[in-house]
């Protein structure tokens, strides 16, 4: 599976320690290996998988991200995208399991989660220009850790 990682966060003891895991969050074991931009891990098992990495996010140091589940294909994913997708995808679904067991999830929850998957929208929209969509990207992500 191969990423399109900005060069200014490919910081290599990072990216060593990228994994896939399958829906059940059972990391593959796998190559991890990166050129220029693209951030490759190569393994035995042809299934949709999750990424998992240390990932900046501003004053939250550097936690483990993960995309959501993704098709192996050839072409690269947008890595800022794909980690966006995964945070703001977790953020929506925990915020609903709460909502299902009774539980009410403060306004400014709400309002953040909003914001987040507004920005992670226009992400999406301006895929086509790398630097907006990679900073809305983290933008998304950034609230979504909130």
């Amino acid at each position: 599976m191969r990423f399109l990682v900005p060069i200014e966060r490919m910081e290599p003891s990072r990216l060593a320690l990228a994994y896939l895991a399958g829906w059940d969050c059972i990391p593959w074991p796998g190559r991890v290996s990166w050129h220029h931009d693209v951030l490759e891990i190569v393994r035995s098992v042809d299934q949709s998988a999750a990424l998992t990495l240390p990932w900046p996010v501003a004053d939250r140091g550097t936690p483990a991200v993960s995309t959501g589940t993704l098709i192996e294909r050839e072409r690269p994913y947008a890595l800022p995208l794909e980690l966006a997708r995964g945070k703001v995808g977790r953020l929506l679904n925990q915020m609903n399991d709460w909502k299902a067991l009774g539980f009410q999830s403060p306004a400014t929850a709400e309002e953040t989660a909003s914001e987040a998957t507004a920005c992670f929208a226009q992400a999406v929209v301006l895929r086509s220009d790398s630097g907006r969509s990679q900073k809305l990207a983290q933008t998304a992500l950034e609230l979504a850790v909130r």
